[in-house]
């Protein structure tokens, strides 16, 4: 982790929609109204599908509706506590939230995905983690070639974009976090 902050002192400050999750929310008491819309920006097409899951669960009637205010609804509530904490925590807080709004299995549908979003904002490559932004709010289902059409890409860019940003995921995990921290910031179960 120290080798990482270190380097994005020396790059500067990041943008807010390439900062990683840590610094995301250091920037929460100056800019709080950004923080929070780059936040649900990352996130809510995969807490839409937690909830679209939860409703078709439950036989909800007009599951998409329903999906998108049940999702609105786990961001609003997380919107008082999200300053609060470790930054470092806020995908577990959020986390422990969506469990809240919806139920484990719910999240237990995207937990794959989600705590992967903790190392998603460490690649330094501005394409490849939009490549691997776009796949992981399908849920991991989308296609080179769907993720090219999103991106206006061509599909063979797309799909070294996505082996690249994989690889580069494996080495951030391994050379920039430690076994412990990652347990804590994602309760064990980053995959």
């Amino acid at each position: 982790m120290l080798l990482s902050r270190l380097w994005h002192w020396l790059r500067g400050r990041p943008s807010l929609d390439s900062a990683p999750y840590e610094e995301l929310l250091r920037r929460y008491p100056s800019e709080p109204e950004a923080v929070f819309h780059e936040f649900m920006r990352r996130l809510h097409e995969i807490v839409f599908m937690a909830a679209a899951e939860f409703c078709s669960r439950r036989g909800v009637p007009a599951v998409q509706d329903k999906a998108a205010e049940l999702t609105m609804s786990a961001f609003e509530s997380f919107l008082p506590e999200m300053g609060a904490g470790e930054p470092e925590m806020v995908l577990r807080r959020f986390a422990g939230m969506i469990r809240r709004t919806l139920d484990d299995e719910a999240f237990d549908s995207i937990e794959r995905v989600y705590y992967r979003h903790l190392l998603l904002y460490h690649l330094q490559d501005d394409n490849q983690r939009r490549a691997l932004e776009a796949m992981f709010a399908s849920g991991l289902a989308a296609t080179a070639q769907q993720i090219a059409a999103r991106l206006l890409l061509p599909v063979a860019t797309v799909e070294r974009l996505l082996q690249d940003g994989n690889r580069e995921l494996e080495r951030i995990r391994n050379a920039d976090f430690e076994e412990a921290e990652l347990k804590l910031m994602t309760d064990g179960r980053l995959p």
